[in-house]
């Protein structure tokens, strides 16, 4: 009897519609599903259509027998696994020999006991159940394995990568009181002087401060930048990063964290800290006013004292070269783009221009730009900085000068024209 919740199909081949008939009646009363076929041909047909779960074949069958149905089954692909038992009143060796050769599984003879066949339909349906699922485990086995190789291989590539970072990798036991180092990489070796042996299940003293104890007793991340001393003795700058580590069941196991060397990064910084703050003093020494000029985005930089040179505060004139080319007086606007421009086109060897530039209270300066630019490959202007200096006074000391040069140019013209009068009137009075 079939045991399996939906009913299993048979494919019985006989041409005989008597056998036909008791094996039907016989399955369909053991609750199997059946489906006939009087000749080769039309079995082939059905059992390539839609495979049944097993065969019953006669041998003996006119065209196609019984061996040359069963060959053509076993040898396609969609038919290959189908169970395949003979139905024959041949009872030789050779011919049970030639059945089970092309590929039958069982060989039952006429005339049949109707308990021998469904115990034999029975016993293979049963062994072929449990060879598919022998089959999906085995798939299933196959795949836990490919993806423990595949998981293993990325682990031994991580585990590579970790140990050649050049940053320090440190990860510690959370789960016990002192927060034990269990592992380091070689980066912090490197960066610490310290070997793994000397470190591993000690308390890692490179966490130390306020904001790591605190990220730690509150189980997250931290990110922080600290001073720390090597196993020599020489101080050294550390970026560090430390990350809670959960188990499945959201506990606590462990802490990772990532340090990195910033020791030459914090003396860079350091010196252009220093040196901008010297450029700075210079700048309020001298009074002059700093542009650097983005050509590409637009985007301007101008120096507080600039901005206050021509009585601005900070935010009354914006970042921009269109705000200081707004500012140029009408009459000098053409000829100081006309420098620019050829300056950056490089038909000037420099820029040095004097133009007039506008005050806050309406009024205008004298100023000196001077600039330098930064070029592509392709010669296009990226960057220019430059500075602008205040000649308003010698303005007003040149133009002074020159009043005063054309008045003794007048004086001196007027005694002449008066000591050439004199003389014509002393030779009129002699005549």
């Amino acid at each position: 009897m079939n045991n399996y919740l939906s009913p299993e199909t048979i494919l019985i081949v006989d041409d005989s519609e008597e056998n036909l008939h008791l094996l039907t009646e016989l399955l369909i009363k053991n609750e199997y599903e059946v489906r006939p076929a009087l000749d080769g041909e039309s079995a082939i047909v059905a059992a390539l259509a839609e495979p049944p779960d097993l065969i019953l074949l006669d041998i003996v069958m006119p065209c196609i027998d019984g061996y040359q149905v069963c060959e053509q089954l076993k040898a396609d692909q969609r038919t290959q696994d189908i169970p395949v038992i003979f139905l024959t009143a041949r009872n030789e060796v050779s011919d049970k020999v030639k059945g089970f050769s092309v590929g039958a599984i069982d060989y039952i003879t006429k005339p049949f006991q109707p308990e021998e066949v469904i115990a034999r339909v029975e016993v293979h349906l049963a062994n072929q159940k449990l060879k598919k699922q022998l089959e999906e485990q085995n798939l299933r086995l196959q795949q836990e394995i490919e993806v423990r190789i595949t998981a293993e291989r990325q682990l031994r590539l991580l585990d590579r990568a970790i140990a050649a970072s050049s940053n320090g990798i440190i990860i510690t036991d959370a789960q016990l009181s002192d927060n034990p180092v269990v592992y380091v990489n070689s980066g912090f070796e490197n960066i610490t002087g310290y070997t793994a042996k000397e470190v591993i299940g000690e308390n890692c003293r490179f966490w130390q401060g306020i904001e790591l104890s605190k990220a730690i007793d509150e189980k997250r991340n931290c990110h922080t930048v600290l001073r720390n001393f090597r196993k020599d003795g020489t101080p050294f700058w550390q970026e560090l990063t430390i990350s809670p580590v959960y188990d499945a069941q959201g506990n606590l196991t462990n802490f990772i964290g990532v340090q990195q060397d910033i020791t030459n990064r914090m003396a860079k910084e350091e010196a252009l800290q220093k040196s901008e703050e010297r450029w700075k003093w210079v700048l309020r020494s001298t009074g002059d006013g700093i542009f650097d000029w983005n050509i590409q985005t637009g985007e301007t930089f101008i120096s507080t004292e600039l901005k206050q040179m021509q009585g601005f505060a900070e935010d009354e004139l914006a970042n921009t070269y269109e705000a200081l080319r707004n500012l140029l007086h009408p009459e000098d606007f053409e000829e100081t783009l006309e420098a620019i421009a050829a300056y950056l086109k490089r038909l000037s060897p420099k820029y040095e221009v004097e133009y007039r530039l506008r005050c806050k209270d309406g009024s205008y300066k004298w100023i000196l730009a001077r600039g330098e630019a930064q070029w592509d490959e392709r010669g296009n202007p990226l960057r220019m900085v430059g500075s602008l200096k205040d000649i308003s006074d010698q303005k007003q000391a040149q133009q002074a000068l020159q009043l005063t040069l054309a008045e003794l140019k007048r004086t001196k013209a007027q005694l002449l024209q008066s000591a050439k009068m004199s003389s014509v009137g002393e030779i009129i009075t002699e005549n």
